[in-house]
């Protein structure tokens, strides 16, 4: 029975892993179609919006980094942001990081 309860956890993690890890693409727009709900990169990526994404504000041009998956043989971008967007996020999140492990530990009295 624990072999089992084990191997179920196991599996559970790995599939929780593998959501996790969603395609990337960088390119600048090439073509934004909001009727098709199509977006073409540079690159000659072709990716289609998935339901509720918001492309507001994203023009041919911009730098983008677009969060996809694949789906029926398509590419479906689930987040787009610009380049500039996503590198000040990320480097926030690194910046907090450094900072919660530089914080010395209280010590116990």
């Amino acid at each position: 029975m624990k072999k089992l309860i084990g191997a179920v956890s196991a599996l559970a993690l790995m599939s929780a892993a593998g959501m996790a890890l969603a395609n990337e693409a960088t390119g600048k727009i090439q073509f934004v179609d909001e009727e098709q709900m199509t977006l073409i990169l540079d690159s000659g990526e072709t990716f289609t919006f998935a339901e509720g994404l918001s492309i507001e504000g994203l023009e041919e041009g911009t730098e983008v980094k677009v969060a996809y998956e694949e789906q029926d043989g398509q590419l479906k971008a689930t987040a787009i942001e610009p380049v500039e967007v996503a590198m000040v996020e990320e480097a926030e999140a690194e910046e907090a990081a450094e900072a919660a492990e530089e914080e010395p530990e209280e010590a116990a009295d």
